[in-house]
């Protein structure tokens, strides 16, 4: 009987499953626990199923079950809907090579990012947008900061620049950044959806470098929840570089008190050093989180400090825990 039962539940896709057990009575109740007030697990998992059918290639209901699992999981933390047409959050397919199966990656989406910001209280209104060639655009930075767009009317050049602008609750001053064409460049060398939404993608680029500058709290739920998205999706990006998919979970928990972005500013840093890539890989390989790891197992550095000469210490203190 209970072969018979392994065998049912092997025929059954792994989204039919994710779904099955978190719409149960237990499941409903871990996803209620997660979710903020606004948000609830039946929406949660409208947006899930939402996802799946709009997927014209059929690869995101091939995904593993405990990677979809995972992804719902994030977007119940963060309070984001994984339905596309609200470009709150995705979950991509990617090709897991040393597995040979796929696994669904939770990326934010740049509206996500909006959303998170708004609902910290720290911000009244967010903005991204990009600049092509041929638009009316300047911007100066320092102590009379300034910044000017005037799209081209008819057909627009190509991608030049894109930029993000936060009016920040209380400041009569609004905070920018720019990102300039060699920023954008790089970051869509590292792949992701820049062949099929290059605006969205240049936009959602400028938002999350001006998230890291918001004077977030680490005692708010929202401003936490916008920082992990934040690391969530470099940590993403970089293991785009690195050949394999997000494993694991970014919690809001995870998070240092006293500097919500250290986890982002590893992931960034974490893509130029293949070294310290390669510890943390080794780390993943054998079933451990990286971040996880390292909050419990500190060398005296934030974890966004952390740079590939650190990485002897680093293996030091593996060799001590295991001994």
């Amino acid at each position: 009987m209970a072969e018979q039962n392994k065998k049912q539940e092997k025929a059954v896709a792994p989204w039919v499953q994710v779904h099955r057990d978190l719409t149960s009575e237990r499941g409903e109740k871990e996803l209620t626990a997660a979710l903020p007030g606004h948000f609830s697990a039946e929406q949660l998992m409208r947006s899930f199923v939402t996802a799946i059918r709009a997927d014209k290639t059929g690869k995101l209901a091939q995904c593993t079950k405990a990677s979809l699992s995972e992804g719902v999981m994030l977007a119940a933390q963060l309070g984001l809907s994984l339905a596309p047409a609200m470009g709150q959050a995705y979950l991509v397919p990617f090709k897991d090579k040393k597995r040979g199966v796929l696994e669904a990656t939770f990326i934010p989406g740049y509206r996500g990012l909006i959303t998170l910001a708004v609902q910290s209280g720290l911000v009244e209104r967010i903005v991204g947008r990009a600049v092509y060639q041929g638009d009316e655009f300047s911007y100066s930075y320092g102590l009379h900061e300034d910044l000017h767009h005037v799209p081209t009317r008819g057909e627009r050049g190509p991608l030049v620049a894109s930029y993000a602008v936060a009016w920040l609750r209380g400041s009569s001053q609004p905070t920018f950044v720019v990102c300039e064409l060699a920023d954008l460049e790089k970051v869509q060398s590292r792949g992701g959806g820049w062949e099929t939404h290059k605006p969205e993608m240049a936009a959602k680029t400028a938002i999350r470098r001006l998230a890291k500058l918001l004077p977030l709290s680490a005692e708010d739920r929202a401003s936490q929840s916008l920082a992990a998205a934040v690391a969530i999706d470099d940590l993403a990006e970089a293991q785009q570089v690195r050949g394999h998919p997000l494993r694991g979970r970014v919690e809001v928990e995870q998070l240092p008190a006293d500097d919500p972005w250290a986890a982002a500013t590893a992931a960034a840093a974490a893509t130029d050093q293949s070294e310290l890539a390669a510890f943390f890989d080794q780390l993943e390989e054998s079933g451990t989180d990286p971040i996880k790891w390292y909050l419990d197992h500190s060398i005296g550095k934030k974890f966004g400090d952390l740079i590939a000469a650190d990485v002897p210490a680093l293996r030091g203190q593996l060799e001590n825990v295991s001994q």
